[in-house]
């Protein structure tokens, strides 16, 4: 509940910035000079926030010197009236979403260290310092393709430097398998009123690979790259009582006498563009936004890429132009905007529900909110219930596009998972939760771990004992891919959420870490060296404590969590946890996690959204979908690859083999052998004409990293005339390779493995 309350106090003041649309900035004018050297020393026109009057749909704050704003939602009508006395100089500037202007200085920053170093070498570029907003910025972004380091500075209104603000990164790595590695995030200090980042060292590997693009942008999510765009308008002298008026593009001045048109350039206020106004006396602005309109049942919203952009962030066209995503992450948001889908179908109409099939066959569905709901199964299994809408994939001069629209338009076709052999069906029903065991049926349940180490054919087993209800197939997963894609606009989906990809995962070795160092009987706890891999467990964490996988099954004598961790001071950790009491020997019992408990998401009211944690440790849900990748690979229904063809059994009773051949990447992914990113991570999906939905990898490697093109993995072993299934999303210590792109063709039905589960689904 205290989360609940939390979250909502979030919501709230998001809904507050959202109305306003605007932090106000101060009225004076503010010279800093870095406290570093002489060659430092910047010049900066900045501002300082503070409080604004909102009315409804109309803010109002006032101006004597300069005042910036973020445009956070779509401008109606802007005022500017004199105070006191007669206005004049009054000058507005606009700045685009990026804002970084190209200018930089040499060297490079040392983080915790004020000064630049090496400022004459030409090997290292900083950013110039750049004012920032930080009430409504709240975060920054750094993204493109010129930068490989991320060391952020602050600054604030006296000139004191911050230098201990972010993670000091690396990007672009050949051999980097970590998550989160594409984008730099950095939360903006309260009292920060500029930044500046160290963004490229030219000596490292692959450096001669960048170029000029680079982005900073509020928020969290990186949207495509735009040269950086500053705008400047001159108004005319007011005097008191009078008014310059902006409706849609055209300016006017009204007095007392009458109204009159102004020649003047009409602004680019879109959504993510400062807005900066000065005058010479203290003038009353007003802003009016426009309302929220009600839900879109019509247009074409699309995203493209370049096929030979290593950039994984798209452009969004169409009707999509111009919209922005944004989720709950932990007690932020990642954007300061509104998530216009929620207002756009299909997306609008996905709701979450429990679905109990009844013995006659039919269906009894009842959606959250309503009487009888509940998360436990008593309701049935929670299930995500998505509308029909229709798609188009197509590639044109290089560049590959995705559409989705609510209704049938030229060259668009039904999604595919909305056809079956009786016709087409309005919804279809995706598990909102991993697979569970209950009464030997698979469910989809709150508080339940997930399913693990079962094979292909003993899952199958399960279902014809489940109700009618079946494994997520391949299309319904590719239904909820290009959902996603077009929702957020970035191939590199772990650049949003991480999900659970970066816990530990007992080895066959045991003289790692995670084995005891010490021998107890009947106990609940265990004591292990003190590590970097045992300082990823945490509380709360799901973990099995086994001799091995070998013994390991999917009942509560091995599903535990952890209920306290102590540091013992002599580089060993005591970790305690649930269940009966075990006896541990010495180096030969150990403690891994396993998948994180279903519902570890369900205290976030949005349906998208990220629980608090650390990177790599965090379950999330898109759409009311919890963990659509991570913590678990999922088995896929109605799919197959053999001899590197896909073959694909379509709902219509069709069954298809898709006309382009699949790369082969037969190292097999383990614990110790995670292969080479540079020749495992999807660089190009293939295009089948007859198949054009069917978005699958043709090529790996050739340069494609966990951060660069598709930025997840494929696998095929590929051994001739075998026939293998397919797993989908990467597991709990998959880091980089995981995500929405991820696919393994490397079991067969019977192998079983400890990392592999299911979701169910419903049409």
């Amino acid at each position: 509940m205290k989360l609940l309350r939390t979250y909502r106090k979030i919501v709230s003041c998001f809904v507050l910035l959202a109305i306003a649309g605007l932090i106000v900035a101060c009225k004076e004018k503010v010279e800093i000079k870095s406290q570093t050297n002489s060659k430092d020393e910047t010049e900066l026109s900045l501002v300082q926030e503070g409080d604004i009057t909102n009315m409804g749909d109309v803010t109002i704050f006032n101006t004597a010197e300069t005042s910036s704003i973020l445009i956070t939602k779509a401008m109606k009508e802007l005022n500017i009236k004199p105070i006191d006395g007669e206005a004049k100089d009054i000058v507005i500037t606009i700045q685009g979403k990026n804002l970084y202007h190209g200018e930089y200085d040499n060297g490079y920053l040392a983080f915790g260290k004020q000064k630049r170093r090496s400022p004459k070498s030409e090997d290292n570029r900083i950013t110039k310092w750049f004012p920032v907003l930080a009430k409504q910025g709240k975060s920054l972004v750094l993204s493109g393709t010129a930068h490989n380091r991320s060391t952020w500075q602050f600054m604030t209104a006296e000139g004191e430097i911050l230098t201990e603000e972010g993670t000091p990164r690396k990007y672009g790595k050949e051999g980097d398998v970590l998550q989160e590695k594409t984008v730099s995030k950095v939360d903006i200090p309260t009292k920060a009123v500029a930044a500046r980042v160290y963004f490229v060292n030219y000596k490292e590997s692959g450096a001669d690979l960048l170029d000029d693009r680079l982005q900073i942008e509020y928020g969290s999510v990186p949207t495509n790259y735009q040269n950086t765009r500053v705008n400047k308008i001159s108004l005319p002298s007011m005097k008191m009582n009078s008014v310059i008026s902006l409706k849609g593009s055209n300016w006017s001045i009204t007095d007392t006498e009458a109204t009159v048109a102004l020649d003047l350039e009409a602004p680019e206020l879109q959504v993510g563009t400062t807005l900066s106004i000065a005058a010479s006396t203290a003038c009353e602005v007003q802003v009016t936004w426009k309302e929220d309109s009600n839900i879109i049942r019509t247009g074409a919203y699309g995203v493209r890429w370049n096929l030979n952009d290593s950039n994984p962030v798209c452009e969004r066209v169409g009707d999509a132009v111009g919209l922005h995503f944004n989720a709950p992450m932990g007690e932020a948001m990642l954007t300061p905007y509104k998530n216009d889908f929620d207002y756009i179908y299909p997306w609008s109409d996905i709701k979450i529900c429990a679905v109990k099939v009844l013995q006659d066959g039919s269906r009894r569905i009842t959606y959250s909110g309503t009487k009888g709901f509940a998360l436990d199964g008593s309701a049935g299994n929670i299930m995500v219930e998505i509308p029909k809408f229709y798609c188009k994939r197509e590639i044109v001069d290089n560049y590959e596009y995705l559409w989705v629209s609510p209704t049938k338009q030229e060259g668009f076709v039904l999604d595919p998972s909305f056809i079956t052999s009786k016709g087409e069906v309005d919804t279809i029903y995706i598990g909102a939760y991993l697979s569970s065991i209950v009464n030997n049926k698979l469910a989809s349940v709150s508080k339940s771990f997930p399913l693990i180490k079962k094979s292909y054919s003993e899952l199958q087993k399960l279902i014809e004992n489940s109700d009618g209800f079946a494994e997520c197939d391949l299309l319904s997963i590719l239904t909820a891919q290009r959902l996603y894609l077009v929702e957020t606009a970035v191939l590199d989906s772990q650049s949003v959420f991480s999900g659970n990809v970066n816990m530990p995962y007992l080895l066959k070795d045991k003289t790692t870490s995670y084995y005891a160092v010490s021998s107890e009987e009947e106990t609940n706890r265990i004591i292990v060296s003190k590590t970097k891999m045992t300082s990823k467990f945490h509380l709360g964490d799901a973990v099995a404590v086994i001799s091995s996988w070998e013994v390991f099954d999917n009942t509560s004598e091995y599903q535990r969590e952890i209920t306290e961790i102590n540091d013992l001071g002599n580089e060993t950790l005591e970790i305690k946890f649930t269940g009966k009491p075990v006896n541990i020997i010495k180096q030969e019992t150990g403690i891994t996690c396993i998948p994180a408990k279903n519902g570890e998401t369900d205290m976030i009211p949005a349906l998208t959204g990220a629980a608090a944690s650390y990177s790599g440790q965090s379950s999330f849900k898109y759409r009311g979908i919890e963990n659509l990748w991570g913590n678990v690979s999922i088995f896929l229904d109605r799919a197959y690859v053999k001899n590197s063809r896909l073959f694909i059994d379509y709902p219509d009773n069709r069954t298809t083999e898709i006309d382009y051949t699949l790369p082969v990447q037969n190292v097999q992914l383990s614990a110790k052998q995670f292969g080479s990113p540079t020749n495992m991570i999807v660089r190009k999906m293939g295009y089948d004409k007859s198949n054009p939905l069917i978005m699958f990898p043709s090529e790996i490697g050739n340069g494609a990293l966990t951060s660069s093109y598709y930025c997840d993995s494929w696998y095929n072993l590929a051994e001739k005339d075998v026939t293998y299934v397919l797993t989908y999303g990467g597991a709990w210590d998959n880091k980089g390779y995981a995500g929405v792109f991820n696919f393994r063709a490397t079991f067969t039905e019977k192998d079983v493995l400890p990392y592999n589960g299911s979701r169910i689904m419903l049409r």
